[in-house]
């Protein structure tokens, strides 16, 4: 199970503007926001990056400089759902296999109707600080009942006031013993 304070799994994935984004090698000014999407067939996927699009300045402001939705889509797919749904602030990046998706501890689904790909993974939010150790973790079994947006942000904003620590990092027998 992965934790807040430990290193993000590694991720090294490729943009629809044919760029390479690589966690370890990135230096944000305080935070990168990693997004996993369920994909082009996910209506609830739209309204939630369309969300996102909207406010990537206010976390750029904020000092999340990283900011990067995935799906396990394919390049086409990522493409015109970068144009369909009109996420002119964001980078989509593809290609996400069934590896990473294990690694940053998704839900993976299998489709249930021919609009949906064969395997894919289910939703998932991580705030990652400078030194690649997890500050926030979020997944969901299902494509509904995601952390918002806006309320993130608030978080962030008072995290940077604040000083305040990644919580949930104390393990079962710490908590108990």
């Amino acid at each position: 199970m992965m934790r807040p304070g430990t290193k993000a799994p590694e991720l090294s994935i490729k943009t629809t503007d044919s760029e390479t984004w690589d966690l370890q090698k990135t230096n944000p000014d305080k935070l990168s926001l990693v997004v996993f999407y369920r994909g082009m067939h996910c209506p609830v996927c739209k309204d939630y990056l369309q969300d996102l699009n909207k406010l990537v300045d206010d976390y750029k402001a904020q000092g999340v400089s990283d900011i990067i939705a995935i799906s396990g889509d394919t390049k086409e797919k990522a493409e015109e759902v970068k144009k369909m749904w009109d996420l002119t602030n964001l980078y989509i990046w593809y290609d996400q296999n069934p590896k990473s998706m294990a690694n940053w501890g998704l839900f993976i689904s299998g489709s249930i109707s021919d609009k949906e790909p064969k395997v894919f993974a289910e939703p998932g939010l991580f705030l990652i600080d400078k030194n690649k150790d997890l500050a926030y973790c979020a997944t969901n079994s299902m494509p509904f009942a995601r952390p918002k947006f806006n309320e993130l942000l608030d978080g962030i904003k008072y995290m940077n006031k604040n000083d305040y620590p990644p919580r949930g990092k104390m393990q079962y027998e710490q908590a108990v013993g």
